[in-house]
């Protein structure tokens, strides 16, 4: 009987930018399986419905505000189905600025965790940046995960941080500025009002007068 899900796993040469492109193909191979599956009425043993993966966290296109000069821990979390004849093609690793950072010195991967809960795998791994300089702002981070199911990723973008300090003194001198210029704009009321009152009564004196 055709097995749809018989596919090579990982072997001890493995290599992540190899792993990547083999299960990119093998993912084409698999979708193509169960579409001739579905036409020729194979038994369900081989054909069923797939979960795809999904990352859950973190959301797509969000910013997060760093220091320069700061470290940062980014985590990403997915959820995968859980077949045991395909566990070992189950990947999650990270991109920067669409680059794999395993020769950044300024960048930590760890290892990726996997936790099984009844028919789905929950991945799990994060992304230390030690030293976040000028090159890691404003470029897509991406957490890629990806199965011969299908794949699904990620970006988070880092912006600069403007120190609170600085907040605060220009929160204060806007502030003081309003102050001075209600203060002013009440006294030039006040002076105008004043000086239409005297001329009135100036006026009406002189009427009563004649």
């Amino acid at each position: 009987m055709l097995n749809c899900w018989n596919l090579p796993s990982k072997g001890p040469t493995y290599n992540k930018k190899t792993t990547v492109f083999t299960m990119n193909i093998q993912c084409v191979a698999i979708f193509y399986c169960v579409c001739i599956c579905h036409i020729i009425n194979i038994p369900k043993t081989c054909c069923r419905n797939i979960t795809l993966p999904r990352i859950t966290d973190p959301q797509n296109n969000i910013s997060l505000e760093v220091q320069p000069g700061s470290q940062v821990n980014i985590g990403c979390s997915a959820i995968l189905e859980n077949r045991p004849d395909f566990m070992d093609q189950q990947l999650m690793y990270w991109l920067v600025n669409g680059n794999f950072p395993d020769n950044d010195t300024k960048v930590r991967e760890e290892d990726v965790t996997v936790t099984t809960k009844g028919e789905l795998n929950y991945l799990h791994s994060n992304l230390h940046i030690l030293d976040v300089v000028p090159e890691f702002y404003d470029v897509p981070i991406t957490c890629v995960v990806q199965s011969i199911t299908g794949s699904d990723n990620s970006s988070l973008y880092l912006r600069i941080r403007t120190t609170p300090g600085k907040l605060n003194w220009t929160a204060m001198i806007l502030g003081f500025l309003f102050f001075l210029l209600s203060i002013l704009l009440i006294f030039f009321v006040y002076r105008r009002f004043k000086h239409d009152s005297v001329l009135l009564y100036c006026q009406l004196q002189s009427k009563q007068e004649r």
